[in-house]
Order: C-alpha cells, then sequence, then structure tokens
C-alpha cells in the first residue's frame, strides 16, 4: 500500500464581497479562468440571496489535494 497526494477537481475562491467582508465559494473550477469569469459565475448563484463578489487583487483560488491510496 502507498499513499499520494491527488489534486481534487475543484477549488475554492474566496473574492470581497460588494457589502464588504469576504465571501468563500467553494466548488468553483481549477481549470483556465480568469477573476472576471469566476466573480461573473459566482454572482449567478450569490443572486439568489442578494449578495455579489467583485474580481480585484484580493481575490483568491486555492486548490486541495487529498490523500488517496494507490493499487
Amino acid at each position: 500500500m502507498s499513499l499520494s497526494f491527488n489534486t481534487k477537481p475543484t477549488a475554492t475562491v474566496k473574492a470581497k464581497s460588494t457589502e464588504g467582508g469576504f465571501i468563500s465559494m467553494p466548488g468553483c473550477t481549477n481549470g483556465p479562468t480568469t477573476p472576471a469569469t469566476a466573480a461573473t459565475q459566482i454572482n449567478k448563484i450569490l443572486d439568489i440571496g442578494g449578495k455579489a463578489v467583485i474580481a480585484d487583487k484580493s481575490m483568491t483560488r486555492t486548490q486541495t489535494e487529498e490523500v488517496v491510496e494507490d493499487e
């Protein structure tokens, strides 16, 4: 049995809220995208609750690796 790291197919984006503070949105793509496109897609979901984020220099996208067992 050996273990290795496997990159998950999604990432968490943390962006500044239009109301102040930050909003973290898990489940975002870890593929090629721009901050503006990510904010647009996140805002489609946040609009349900009347919230929004902005794309600026404080925005981050964090990818996670999980340990898996190699067979």
